[in-house]
């Protein structure tokens, strides 16, 4: 308890209302409060100006239709690089390879194959590269917490304070890149956004 208590203390605000983040591909977030956009149904990446290496990133988000018809798709990507401004449209394709997402999908849909239940795909998980221990979502219109730990080649993903996910990377993305958030389908709403820089 104490060690979460001074984790909390050092977290700062990631942003003052939108002006340290990128719409980089389409429209995501609406912002209501400084810490607290909300994503709307489209397609889209959002990103923080900033790049960052090791840190916690802790934040809160809800989903309104988890697991229904054109369920709630959306995620966090970590440690992306600088995006291709020339080519607009496939933009979200390099956050998407040379970065990490952690995937918010309580059905775990493949878009390559169509299909739900792909572990790799659920909530938790790290998007293609590791699944989530377990889906440990909150039911529908319940906020959940994230806190995503990145330590060198270490990414934890902690979900309602359960350790879901505890990756060690290969080496091949990389170290250090931009915090996005991304929206697939449906409507995701995130708030208390919160970082704390770790030291290398």
């Amino acid at each position: 308890m104490k060690r979460h208590w001074q984790i909390r203390r050092q977290f700062q605000p990631t942003a003052d209302g939108a002006r340290r983040w990128d719409q980089v591909y389409q429209s995501l977030l609406q912002w209501t409060t400084p810490t607290a956009p909300s994503a709307v149904p489209a397609p889209s990446l959002t990103r923080q100006a900033e790049v960052f290496r090791n840190f916690v990133l802790q934040l809160e988000w809800l989903s309104f239709n988890p697991a229904g018809p054109n369920n709630d798709n959306s995620g966090i990507f970590l440690r992306f690089p600088a995006l291709n401004a020339s080519n607009p449209t496939n933009d979200w394709k390099l956050a998407v390879d040379r970065g990490y997402e952690v995937q918010i999908d309580d059905t775990g849909f493949n878009p390559a194959t169509g299909q739900r239940g792909e572990p790799r795909h659920q909530t938790g998980a790290i998007y293609t590269l590791v699944p989530a221990s377990r889906v440990a979502s909150k039911p529908a219109g319940e906020w959940n917490t994230y806190v995503i730990e990145a330590l060198t080649d270490r990414i934890s993903v902690r979900l309602n304070g359960e350790l879901v996910t505890d990756y060690v990377t290969d080496g091949s993305r990389p170290p250090a890149g931009h915090i996005g958030f991304q929206n697939h389908t449906g409507k995701v709403q995130f708030r208390n956004i919160m970082l704390r820089t770790l030291a290398d």
